[in-house]
């Protein structure tokens, strides 16, 4: 089990604006996980940064999602799974919504996935594989389906982790079930527009991504790279990359516009892309046991 305390502090010198510090959804504004602030310190004060608040949160793995002042997060204490909003500046709790039963793991309990924050609404996957629309500003619940019921698909080893990626107005996930193994839902409304795969569910988020003026959205699922249309789910191409108790785990990087960078464990290693219209083609791989990244 991981407890979770949730802290923020930083250093005097700095002040803070959360507008420019938004982060609303899994790896930040960018989706690569890099912070587009600047004047950051490069350097801890003697005695460490001032904390400016903190709040009990529960087991879980879920990161946070800031935006519009909001800090919006997923937690499990009593029995049940939640979804956490603070202030992200004062650390008071503006609302907590049940979604859940607990989710219990021999691998660690609570929730894996990081809430999605797109406007006025947050999206949470649970691990018991219940995707959902929350308000952000109130956290009434607009719209649920529990993927693995509903599709069919089977619950991973190690629970289900993949963060909901919101492009425009659907919102993509992997249900992981036969004829379902990835799939686009109105955000709105959280109606069915498209389905598309047989591939069961890993644990890496879906990202986002435009080669050639074409709109990709792709999928790391159990199989491997999975690339279709944002709009149909058309399967444009796919790369196989199988793992030992199929640990797709890591969402992958994209560098620059058009390098995807792939690493994984159980002594898989780490190729580097170059996406195309078409199959991507391999720049460079440094695979196996001596590989120069492996990653979980």
């Amino acid at each position: 089990m991981k407890k979770i305390l949730f802290a923020l502090g930083i250093a005097v010198t700095i002040t803070i604006s959360v507008s420019a510090a938004d982060w609303p959804h899994w790896l930040g504004p960018n989706s690569n996980g890099s912070s587009p602030e600047t004047g950051l310190l490069t350097k801890w004060p003697a005695d460490g940064p001032k904390l400016l608040w903190q709040h009990p949160g529960g087991d879980g793995y879920s990161t946070v999602a800031v935006a519009k002042g909001r800090a919006i997060t997923q937690v499990q204490h009593d029995g049940s799974e939640f979804v956490l909003a603070l202030d992200a500046v004062k650390g008071t709790k503006l609302w907590e919504t049940r979604i859940a039963d607990a989710y219990m793991n021999n691998f660690g309990d609570g929730p894996r996935a990081t809430p999605t924050i797109d406007g006025k609404s947050v999206y949470v996957y649970s691990p018991s594989g219940l995707l959902a629309c929350l308000d952000a500003e109130k956290g009434g619940i607009t719209w649920s389906i529990n993927l693995l019921s509903e599709f069919g698909g089977k619950k991973t080893t190690y629970g289900l982790s993949a963060s909901p990626l919101v492009e425009g107005d659907l919102v993509y996930a992997l249900p992981g079930g036969k004829g379902a193994g990835v799939a686009a839902f109105n955000k709105k409304s959280g109606k069915l527009v498209w389905k598309t795969g047989n591939d069961a569910s890993a644990y890496a988020s879906p990202m986002s991504v435009t080669v050639a003026g074409q709109k990709q959205i792709i999928f790391f699922n159990a199989s491997g790279l999975l690339a279709v249309s944002a709009d149909k789910g058309a399967e444009l191409w796919r790369v196989p990359w199988k793992t030992e108790y199929d640990c797709n785990i890591c969402t992958p990087l994209l560098v620059n516009k058009d390098w995807l960078f792939v690493s994984t464990g159980e002594e898989n290693g780490c190729t580097m892309f170059k996406l195309s219209a078409a199959a991507p083609e391999i720049a460079w791989e440094s695979k196996g046991p001596k590989s120069v990244m492996t990653n979980y």
